[in-house]
Parts: C-alpha cells; structure tokens; sequence
C-alpha cells in the first residue's frame, strides 16, 4: 500500500461504494482504507461531487433505501471524519483548463481532479484504472484494489 501518512487524500465515490455496499467484491479492502482514515493515518476528503454520485449509485443502482443511504452517508461526514468540499469559481476555471487537454477521463472525473487540485489534495484514492493513466501528471493516485 502507498503511504498516505498524513497526506490529504481524495476518497472517489467507487471506494466509498465500496465500503458501504457490504456485498460490493471490493468491501473489504474499502474497509481497510477508511479504518486508516478512522484511525488518523491521513485525512480524508470528498466533495459534494462525490455524495450526489454516492447517493445516486446506491439508491438506482443498488436499490437501497434512500434513508438506509442518508444514514450511511451521514455517519461518513459525521465527526470530521471527512472534510467535506465544495466547487469554488477556481474550480470551474480549473475544470475548463483540463477539459481541454484530458480527453481520456470522462468528463465527471475531470471535474473531480479539478476539485482535489484546488483544494491541494495529495492523492486521489481510487479503484477507476482509467482515472490512474490519465491524471499521473497532475496529481498522485493510489488504487487499493490492486
């Protein structure tokens, strides 16, 4: 596993369906990445991107009960357990700055990358294959699932 010590680290929506789908094939190793977070080992963080995305996969795609997903997601921002961040003008300007150049990333993600730039995250933590091949130059990248 990378060394997240103490870095500021971008949790994508896919490790946090991950660790509140109990039957998701990566449950177990998103477990052990937030047990990290829980413990201090790094900080964690996640934008408003990442809740709407969350919510919508575990109730559409999951078929989770919208309170059962509110609950989970609500222990997740609880505590400042996570810092929770929120699009400023940089990053729209940011996003169109690496719109134009990625062409690989869909275009959410881009979105993402622009959120963790702005808000100096170390490393974006991620299971997406596609996100790690387009965005090593801008940002670290670490994928528990491997």
């Amino acid at each position: 596993m990378e060394n997240l010590s103490k870095k500021r680290c971008l949790l994508d929506t896919n490790i946090l369906v991950a660790y509140i789908n109990r039957s998701h094939v990566h449950h177990e190793q998103a477990v052990k990445i937030i047990d990290k977070l829980i413990s201090g080992e790094f900080f964690g963080v996640i934008s408003s991107q990442n809740i709407l995305e969350l919510s919508a996969v575990l109730v559409h795609g999951f078929r989770q009960l919208r309170e059962e997903v509110a609950n989970d997601i609500q222990y997740l921002s609880s505590d400042n357990l996570i810092e929770i961040v929120y699009p400023q003008p940089e990053v729209l300007a940011k996003f169109f700055s690496l719109l134009k150049k990625i062409t690989t990333l869909h275009v959410t993600d881009i979105f993402l990358l622009a959120t963790a730039i702005v808000y100096d995250v170390d490393v974006i933590v991620t299971g997406d294959n596609e996100f790690m091949q387009a965005v090593r130059d801008e940002i670290d990248i670490y994928n528990p699932f491997k």
